[in-house]
Parts: structure tokens; sequence; C-alpha cells
């Protein structure tokens, strides 16, 4: 009897997107397809899914929070007590709202309205940054030669950045500005100050 020729095995190495193209499959990655294992990713998919969905339901809590905090602190400030940490009570733990020093850098065209508004107390409220920054195509030609050609190897950037005496600084010379000056200052740091960070209870 005459030994039956096995047909070959044809593997297609085009997979079908969802657009309808084909792209090639790539050699360098492996399809595992274990029924012990695709219920675990499964799992892993559905857990992934879950902690991206709470964690946009915990920051709108925690923007609501913080919101009721900033408000409670703004208070304070006008009545004349100042405060980096508010303490939001639960039933029986509490959230620290730590109100931080810290803030973006401002365009430099912000300096001279700060000036006219703090006087000899801006230098201690804010720093003048300059960064240079080296171009990394010059680093062998600059090695070669320096001299008076700066700018060829550097490029400047100026920014204005309260410094971390700020707070407590403004805090006390809050009640000799202006309600124009105190509206001008505002929007500026509502525009770099650093969003607060949330505590929780160990």
């Amino acid at each position: 009897m005459a030994k039956k020729e096995k047909a070959p095995v044809m593997i297609d190495l085009n997979v079908k997107l969802a657009s309808g193209k084909t792209k090639a499959a790539k050699p360098d990655q492996l399809s595992l397809e274990d029924k012990k294992i695709i219920p675990v990713v499964d799992k892993c998919i559905t857990i992934d899914q879950q902690i991206t969905n709470l964690q946009t339901e915990l920051e709108t809590y925690e923007g609501q929070i913080i919101e009721a905090a900033n408000a409670m602190r703004t208070e304070e400030f006008e009545a004349g007590n100042f405060a980096k940490t508010v303490n939001a009570l639960g039933t029986t733990h509490k959230l620290q709202i730590q109100f931080k020093d810290a803030y973006s850098k401002m365009d430099v065209s912000m300096e001279a309205p700060l000036q006219a508004v703090f006087g000899d107390k801006y230098p201690i409220m804010f720093k003048h940054n300059v960064i240079d920054t080296l171009i990394d195509a010059k680093k062998a030609e600059l090695k070669a030669m320096l001299g008076a050609r700066w700018s060829e190897f550097f490029a400047t950037e100026e920014n204005v950045q309260p410094t971390k005496d700020f707070q407590q600084t403004y805090f006390t010379l809050r009640k000799s500005l202006k309600p124009v000056q105190l509206d001008s200052v505002g929007k500026i740091l509502d525009a770099c100050q650093y969003k607060p960070s949330v505590k929780y209870p160990k």
C-alpha cells in the first residue's frame, strides 16, 4: 500500500487589521493561546480597566475636596490666618490637603508688573532664572574654541518663578496692596501654582 503524502502546512503570515488592511506578523512576537491563561489575561485586562476607572473617579473626588479646602483656605487667608495645610475630616480618618510653595515657571514678561506691585520685596518673593542650554551639535566645536561667540553654542531661556518665601511674604504684604494689584497677582499665581497634593492615612 502506497504511503499517503502529507499535504504541506501553509502558514499565513498576514494578519488582518480592523481597517481591513493587512500587516505582516512580527517575527519577534509570539501569541500565547493557553486555555489556562486566557481567563487570567481577561482578568488582568478587566482589573486594569477598573483601576483606570477608579483612578478617574478618585481624581474627581479629590478635586471636590481640594476645591472645598482651597475655598476655606482663601476665606481664612482673608480673615488673617495663614496655613499651608487643610485637614479634611472623614468618619474615621482625615485627608491632608497640602498647599506647596511650588510653582511652574512664568514668562519673563510677568516680571515688570510683579516688580511694580512688590517693590523692594520682589527679590525675596521671585527669582529671575536664566537657563543656558548647550546645543548638542556644537559640543565638539565648543571644546576646540570658546570665546565671545557664546550665542552660537547656547540657547538662552528666561523665566520668573516665585521663591520658597513667596507665600509667607505675600501673606504679610497683602493688606498693603490695592484690590487691582491683588487681582493681578492672583490671576498670575492661579496660572502657575502647582496642584496641591493629597496625603492619605497609612
